[in-house]
């Protein structure tokens, strides 16, 4: 009994050491996990906060991508406006140019009436000097009738 007792004992003993080491290795593993349970915390912590930075990031590239859209949109805009000023020019241009050769056109004819004015106001001082000869002559024909 006493042999039995003492092996009892030394088991007693080992089973003690194990529970000692098993509750050391519980510790640690409880250690273990707190600390697995504050790094995911953590991790949350920061996944969250990448999460509204993701999603802050997508508005301000939805805003940036409405602003691009919008100056594209005001460009071809602009574009449209600048080829109809251009198109407006170019029959401006036109219109000018039909001018310019109208009034050519015109001060040309003018000048020709202005010739053709001056060779009548010569004819007509022509044509005076001849009646005021003729009324002479037949002034001269009634005054002096017998001489012929």
């Amino acid at each position: 009994l006493p042999i039995r007792t003492a092996g009892l004992e030394q088991e007693i003993e080992n089973l003690k050491k194990k529970l000692a080491a098993c509750t050391r290795e519980n510790i640690n593993l409880q250690e273990q996990l707190s600390e697995a349970y504050r790094i995911k915390s953590q991790l949350a912590d920061l996944h969250g906060i990448e999460v509204s930075k993701n999603m802050e990031a997508e508005k301000q590239l939805k805003f940036f991508q409405g602003c691009v859209a919008a100056a594209f949109a005001e460009r071809d805009h602009s574009i449209m406006e600048a080829e109809k000023a251009k198109e407006k020019e170019d029959i401006m241009t036109q219109k000018l140019s039909n001018i310019q050769k109208r009034l050519e056109e015109l001060t040309s004819d003018c000048l020709e009436q202005k010739k053709f004015s001056d060779t009548l106001r010569t004819d007509l001082a022509k044509q005076e000097d001849q009646n005021k000869t003729f009324k002479k002559v037949i002034v001269l024909l009634i005054v002096t009738p017998s001489t012929l």
